[in-house]
């Protein structure tokens, strides 16, 4: 992974500080080669503790 990502289970996660909308944020995990991760419960629980308990996007849209 790269050093400000996460290793976790077999995959590396990028938790941004950055405000940005749901599209914007698809659009920065593009130029980066990523997605917006689509998480488990317990992925979840556990990214929720990394990111100090403030709000991110994950790969849901209605």
């Amino acid at each position: 992974c790269p050093w400000d990502w996460i290793w976790h289970r077999g995959g590396c996660y990028h938790l941004s500080k950055d405000w940005r909308t749901w599209e914007q944020s698809q659009d920065r995990c593009s130029e980066l080669g990523a997605s917006l991760a689509v998480l488990s419960d317990e992925m979840i629980k556990f990214f929720y503790h990394f990111s100090a308990k403030e709000d991110f996007w994950i790969g849901l849209r209605r």
